[in-house]
């Protein structure tokens, strides 16, 4: 027996996930895709800091301690295990990689950005985790692509249908002013340093819409989410994938520090760092699975694991570095939850 669900991350601080060496001016870069060149978080630093969640919501007790073993595996090198005892848990995690961007808007605020192969991916997904593809989430991502989402080119960009071109906006009216510019009787977008034009017809506008909606619903369900589901209703634009690239290595957050020296009051010698962030409200998605361990002969309830997994993992995390500077801080929510599918 498996169990999968898609993981939804909504950065709430700062998140620097490093690529362990300088780049250029940058000496503690983002760890980026190769083929790609967009951030991500690997899956080994999302396992730890879920591991470590697990620890601090199971408590210190036997049981729970039993539970976070068969979860995320033992390392055999802490206090209460055996040296000889590592082995793997049956929790896996993939990459968290980037879903949209928070990039600065010149009609004011910020808009979230994304790209086709961004929403392809959620699809896939939505898809390994066993979702309907004719669902809210899957369904919204799949019509984005068919309805052409996949074609836009070049300085093309497509944002979300205002509330007057049908019934794709009731319910969530759209801030279509905070992430268009008009200039010449033309639909522009000023992103960051980039100016894009108006690329898409009014059915994948709308599919757009839809897509936003869905997602922040997932993200953000409840009355204490209306802001935001709002915010995202109206702010998502949809741009090509190299757009994106281009955004993703111009637009990120990036910090000085320096380390004073306690002789002089006065900065360390050489001392300064510059360090690259995923701004806050970035949103990344991945993907979790729990499954029997490769190599055991049973022994561990995925049931139990399963029940639990979501109770001690979802909410706020701290992932990354620089925690101890308010940084790091992400809420996890995963799609479907454990609880809304049982066995």
């Amino acid at each position: 027996m498996s169990w999968s669900a898609v993981v939804l991350v909504e950065c709430v601080a700062p998140l620097h996930a490093g690529a362990g060496e300088g780049c250029g001016a940058i000496d503690r870069p983002l760890v980026r895709d190769a083929a790609s060149g967009l951030p991500f978080v690997p899956a080994s630093s999302v396992k730890g800091a879920c591991r470590d969640a697990a620890r601090w919501a199971a408590g210190n007790d036997g049981d729970s301690d039993k539970f976070v073993a068969a979860a995320f595996g033992r390392t055999g090198t802490e206090e209460h295990e055996d040296t000889r005892s590592a082995g793997a848990g049956c929790v896996l995690f993939t990459d968290l990689e980037l879903m949209a961007l928070p990039v600065r808007s010149a009609a004011g605020g910020y808009a979230w950005v994304t790209a086709p192969g961004r929403i392809a991916r959620l699809l896939r997904a939505c898809d390994l985790a066993g979702l309907r593809r004719d669902g809210d989430l899957a369904g919204s991502a799949r019509g984005v692509l068919e309805a052409g989402g996949a074609g836009l080119k070049g300085d093309q960009a497509v944002g979300v249908a205002e509330p007057e071109t049908g019934q794709e906006g009731q319910g969530c009216e759209p801030l279509r002013d905070t992430v268009r510019w008009a200039a010449g009787g033309q639909a522009r977008y000023v992103l960051g340093e980039l100016v894009l034009h108006e690329g898409g017809h009014l059915a994948l506008r709308q599919a757009l819409g839809r897509f936003a909606r869905a997602l922040a619903e997932v993200l953000w369900p409840g009355t204490g989410g209306a802001f935001w589901r709002q915010a995202l209703g109206g702010r998502l634009v949809l741009v090509p994938d190299e757009v994106l690239g281009r955004l993703a290595a111009r637009c990120t957050q990036v910090e000085a520090a320096i380390a004073l020296d306690p002789g002089t009051g006065t900065t360390r010698q050489g001392s300064l760092r510059y360090t690259e962030y995923l701004p806050s409200e970035t949103l990344l998605a991945g993907l979790v699975r729990v499954e029997p361990p490769r190599g055991t002969s049973g022994g561990i309830d995925l049931c139990a694991v399963k029940e639990r997994i979501g109770t001690v993992i979802q909410g706020v995390v701290r992932l990354g570095a620089d925690e101890t500077r308010g940084r790091g801080m992400v809420r996890v929510v995963l799609h479907p939850s454990p609880e809304r599918r049982r066995p």
